[in-house]
């Protein structure tokens, strides 16, 4: 006997279209007191900076009316002073050189993180009219997009933008590549590195697929079967089997214990890391150094892209639109695996709104469920993690609603 779809009260409805009502109205208001606080934050730096013009030349001694500041608002609403101090900053910056920004933060059009994501990436912008152009295109793609989202058209944006090639500022920002360390509590420490984009999510994107091969073989150590006594018990999470993999790679070249050597052919050696990249025509000719990207996300130097593209064994044709962007057609449309190529190519990450996981690690969804009649066509698919699968449904509701 088929299952009866659940019965929902009329009153359920009501009461939440209340709570997101509520809800809307208390982050307008929340967006509203953070500009005010941003004005006076901004108004307590232009003290400092007033304060500072007569001092002697020493660093210390120019630096010693901001700290005053600092540590007198900080033990007033119980922050740290050096977080005191880095608001100040950030508040001037928003209030000097983001002032529609402040607005639509005033307003309740955006939040506080929209507003801090328009503030860090359009700093590169140093011309006031091209930033301001900026400012007035990612507001209006805040108002209707999640932070993270904005964020990343804002990131496109500016290299839209910028007067400066990607490839030259590549060349200048890859001498500072470095690795650092830095000493944490308990006996812990942080290995860190910056390099280009390419290989460093290269580097994630590998450590990834080895640590969820591993938990795909390894038991539970909590399991109570002992029917098996070779099986392998494992209870760390993936961050943590990532961190442990890492060490082992850079430690000795290779993980010295690999659980999946008996499943995986060729062991965890065998994987190799994946990254989606896109790269117009025109930059692949050597015509253009702009918009090559990984994985929807961070833009990358034309240089870079080329060298994947050359050693790279094959690679699909994408025609987009000149305007939008948003693709229109790939090489060998039909059977489907071609159709999983161009929904995966159109969404680049997941569906689930505020879900930025890659497309490549996503199912491909049905919108409209199969077994109700819904079609297997890319107007009908859509890319979703496995965990957002299940509120599919709901998915499309809030994009509705969105």
């Amino acid at each position: 006997m088929p299952d009866r779809p659940p019965v929902f009260d009329d009153r359920e409805d009501t009461v939440l279209t209340e709570v997101v009502d509520a809800l809307v109205e208390s982050e307008r208001a929340l967006a509203e007191l953070e500009a005010a606080r941003v004005a006076q934050f901004a108004a307590a730096m232009r003290v400092a900076l007033r304060r500072s013009e007569h001092r002697p030349r020493a660093v210390q001694e120019r630096e010693m009316a901001l700290r005053s500041i600092a540590a007198e608002i900080g033990v007033a609403l119980r922050w740290n002073d050096r977080t005191v101090q880095r608001r100040l900053g950030e508040a001037l910056q928003l209030v000097d050189d983001f002032p529609a920004t402040l607005q639509a933060l005033s307003d309740g059009r955006i939040s506080a993180r929209h507003a801090a994501a328009i503030r860090d990436v359009g700093t590169e912008l140093v011309d006031p009219t091209v930033r301001a152009a900026f400012e007035n295109r990612v507001i209006a793609r805040a108002a209707s997009d999640t932070a993270a989202g904005t964020r990343a058209f804002a990131r496109a944006l500016v290299e839209e933008l910028h007067p400066t090639s990607v490839t030259e500022r590549f060349e200048q920002a890859e001498r500072q590549r470095r690795v650092w360390i830095d000493d944490d509590v308990d006996g812990m420490a942080r290995l860190g590195v910056i390099d280009g984009t390419a290989k460093i999510r290269a580097m994630y994107d590998r450590l990834t697929q080895q640590a969820r091969a591993i938990r795909a073989v390894a038991r539970p150590e909590t399991a109570t079967d002992d029917s098996d006594p070779d099986a392998v018990r494992d209870r760390r999470t993936i961050d943590q089997v990532r961190a442990d993999l890492l060490c082992d790679l850079v430690l000795t070249g290779a993980p010295t214990i690999d659980p999946t050597i008996d499943t995986l052919p060729g062991g965890l050696g065998a994987i190799r890391a994946q990254v989606s990249v896109v790269v117009p025509a025109l930059t692949a000719a050597g015509a253009s150094d702009r918009g090559a990207s990984i994985d929807g996300l961070s833009p990358i130097d034309a240089g870079t892209a080329r060298r994947l593209l050359a050693g790279s064994s094959a690679w699909d044709r994408l025609v987009t639109h000149p305007i939008t962007g948003s693709v229109l057609a790939v090489d060998r449309y039909r059977p489907s695996p071609a159709l999983q190529r161009f929904v995966r190519a159109r969404d680049m990450h997941c569906r689930f709104p505020g879900c930025r996981q890659p497309a490549r690690r996503c199912d491909l969804d049905h919108n409209r469920d199969h077994a109700r009649g819904g079609p297997t066509a890319r107007c009908n698919l859509a890319c979703l993690r496995l965990s957002h699968e299940s509120a599919g449904d709901r998915a499309c509701l809030m994009l509705v609603y969105a």
